[in-house]
């Protein structure tokens, strides 16, 4: 399993579970294991065929699949929303000698799954830790009835994401054109139809939801446990706005409330309004403000399993109305999936600012080394591409955390942080010759580079002499 981050993320484990190890105790008889697939995306046909013989002989297949700290890592976006290739090609193949499939699906973000169809279960177990190979086993097996919920929505494809057509940008800036409607505020205010929606979970029992009364304090409800099995729920309060006087998604989360339940067992459950269950931003006051209108009240098990409905007037701060509805169709309609850039430019009040670095200046101190591709300085555009060269070759050699390290750590850096990465080697007035080199001043930034290189030598050779000095003394 992936339990936990690249980069930053990376802890030192006390213990560490693993789930090889965990099998006797957790009751589940295993007759072996195959590593089906290469890390990092390599095929390997044998591995996948000695997974399958196994699989053959299987009641169940458990199937560990997801991303690794080299797909989802600090510092970079991931290219698309799928799991490696020869994971996906892996799973086909057992399906077509063993259909019950359980995955557990291992990584830190949302994920497609055309796959979905071709498993009985799934566990998703994000990072789950070092104590993570246990906890999974306990939940396939039933000795602990899973509660959690689905901070995010899953999209069926990427191309289903609001910011599909503008996203990451181009060289300077991204233009979050989809405004506040993110996630599930999307979703549902769209209509696209989601994999897992946002708040999804499953359980071992059931819950009932009854009785809701909505106040001007907050709400009441209760819920009941209708399964054999103790189980834990998270109930989520929606708020929407009726009014069409300012453009808001459908429906915006405003609290939630878990609560533990034996079979049979009912509990009255509150969730209670605060300052900010009504309020929204207004441009033209530049505060929050509270449109005066009628809202209806959700409360749901899940952005779309809305279970009980209310309704309650709310008096507003008679604020102007910040925008101009005919102007502005996508935005009141919700459907932002690639807004016009005349839209947005009237939305946010101004000229988008040119995506493109700006050509005609000389690269500084805190441009970064991959604007050489337009520098005046060919041994510079030169390095660029061998750069590119490099990390295309390493991914394909499957030498994929090598190439993100070129991305992460020279790609996008400052040519200000040279000095730094090379631990002082090249300071900054030898930097300054490296930028005329850049900048198409070849042999004038080469000298500079060398004679500043020389005296920095000498005031090394300098304060070593004056130390061995001092210690004589």
């Amino acid at each position: 399993m992936f339990f936990q981050g690249a980069g930053s993320s990376i802890v030192n484990p006390t213990i560490l579970n693993h789930t090889l190890d965990c099998l006797d105790e957790s009751g589940i008889k295993a007759i072996g294991y195959e590593p089906g697939f290469e890390r990092y995306g390599k095929k390997n046909k044998k591995k996948i065929d000695k997974a399958c013989e196994l699989a053959s002989r299987a009641d169940v297949v458990l199937l560990y699949i997801g991303l690794d700290e080299v797909t989802e890592a600090e510092g970079l976006d991931r290219e698309n929303m799928k799991i490696p290739k020869n994971q996906v090609e892996l799973l086909h193949a057992i399906y077509e000698v063993n259909r019950n499939i359980v995955v557990v699906l291992s990584c830190g973000s949302a994920v497609e799954m055309p796959w979905i169809d071709r498993v009985k279960g799934l566990v998703h177990g994000y990072l789950s830790g070092q104590a993570g190979a246990k906890a999974v086993l306990n939940v396939l097996t039933g000795k602990v009835n899973p509660s959690g919920k689905l901070a995010e929505s899953y999209p069926i494809r990427y191309e289903d994401t609001p910011s599909y057509h503008h996203f990451p940008g181009k060289e300077v800036s991204v233009e979050y054109r989809e405004g506040p409607y993110i996630g599930y505020r999307y979703y549902d205010t769209a209509n696209v139809p989601v994999l897992f929606p946002f708040g999804y979970g499953l359980s071992y029992t059931t819950f009932a939801y009854a009785d809701l009364k909505v106040s001007r304090k907050g709400v009441t409800f209760n819920i009941t446990n209708t399964g054999n099995h103790a189980g834990s729920e998270i109930a989520q309060l929606y708020v929407g706005c009726k009014s069409e006087a300012i453009f808001r998604p459908k429906k915006e989360l405003k609290g939630f409330k878990k609560v533990y339940l034996q079979p049979g067992e009912t509990k009255e459950v509150t969730i209670s309004f605060d300052d900010k269950t009504f309020r929204y931003f207004n441009v033209k006051t530049n505060q929050w403000e509270i449109e005066d209108a009628e809202y209806e009240i959700m409360i749901g098990a899940s952005s779309v399993d809305i279970r009980l409905n209310g309704n309650l007037h709310v008096e507003g701060t008679a604020a102007p109305v910040p925008y101009e509805k005919e102007k502005l169709p996508s935005y009141y309609s919700g459907k932002v999936s690639n807004v016009s850039l005349e839209e947005f430019e009237h939305l946010i009040g101004r000229k988008v600012p040119d995506p493109k670095w700006d050509r005609s200046k000389p690269l500084g101190y805190n441009d970064t080394i991959a604007q050489c591709q337009y520098a005046k300085g060919g041994f510079a555009r030169f390095a660029f591409h061998l750069i590119k060269f490099a990390h295309w070759f390493l991914k394909k050699i499957g030498k994929r955390s090598t190439a993100n390290l070129i991305i992460m750590s020279v790609h996008h850096m400052p040519f200000r942080g040279i000095s730094r990465m090379t631990g002082g080697m090249i300071n900054m007035p030898m930097l300054d010759g490296l930028l005329m080199i850049v900048n198409g001043h070849f042999f004038k930034g080469l000298n500079y580079f060398l004679k500043q290189r020389k005296l920095m030598l000498k005031e090394k050779s300098s304060l070593t002499h004056e130390t061995d000095a001092v210690k004589e003394m």
